[in-house]
Parts: C-alpha cells; sequence; structure tokens
C-alpha cells in the first residue's frame, strides 16, 4: 500500500503486485509492454478533473486555448 501513485505504479512494473492507474499514468507502459492490464471488463468510476486558472479577465490567450482544448477533449 502507497500513499504515492508512481511508486505503486514501479512496484507493478516490477511485478510486485496489481495497481489501480488513470488510463493516462499507464497507456505508454501498457503499449510497451511493462505492464499488462487485468481484469479488462471490469470498470471503476471515473474521477473528475480539476483545472485551476486565473479569472476569465486575467487568462492568457494561451491559458484559453488549453481551456477550450481540454473541455473538447473530455468532453465537458
Amino acid at each position: 500500500m502507497s500513499n504515492d501513485g508512481s511508486v505503486a505504479r514501479r512496484w507493478a512494473e516490477q511485478g510486485l503486485g496489481l495497481v489501480l492507474r488513470s488510463q493516462w499514468d499507464v497507456s505508454e507502459a501498457i503499449a510497451n509492454g511493462s505492464l499488462v492490464r487485468v481484469l479488462a471488463d471490469w470498470r471503476f468510476d471515473s474521477a473528475p478533473v480539476n483545472l485551476l486558472v486565473p479569472s476569465r479577465k486575467l487568462r492568457s490567450p494561451r491559458v484559453q486555448a488549453l481551456v477550450a482544448f481540454l473541455e473538447d477533449a473530455l468532453r465537458v
């Protein structure tokens, strides 16, 4: 048991057990074979993604573009 997800992931990559991690975190490791998905039919509840940004009037165009991209990509 660990309160550090990266430590738990390394343990799993070393064959020391199973780990529950987000698809974002493990997609490359699954693709290169350092992790293998088990219980493929099992799904857990999604978790919220929070983006903290300045108020609208203080947002730079770059930050606003990021917000728009994430809203579209995550289908908010």
